[in-house]
């Protein structure tokens, strides 16, 4: 971990969402994934980058948006390959 620059690793994405040290969170797990993670790092109070699709329809992506705006955080989708 060390040798790649990192200062500290976690085994599970809702340790590093509860750490105050974390202020951005990048979302890149499967997609089935996307809304339970975005949405709580929303109310976590944490930025958000979460790569496309949002979720598995617009119902996912609705949620994670209005947990954004709830939260009053940034946020931003990545289109890339």
């Amino acid at each position: 971990m060390r040798r790649f620059g990192f200062a500290a690793a976690v085994d599970r994405w809702q340790d590093a969402v509860a750490d105050p040290a974390v202020h951005l969170v990048s979302v890149t797990a499967p997609n089935a994934f996307h809304r339970e993670i975005g949405c709580a790092v929303a109310a976590a109070g944490k930025h958000l980058w979460i790569e496309k699709p949002v979720g598995l329809g617009a119902d996912d992506a609705r949620a994670v948006a209005d947990a954004v705006d709830v939260a009053g955080v940034a946020s931003a989708v990545g289109f890339n390959y």
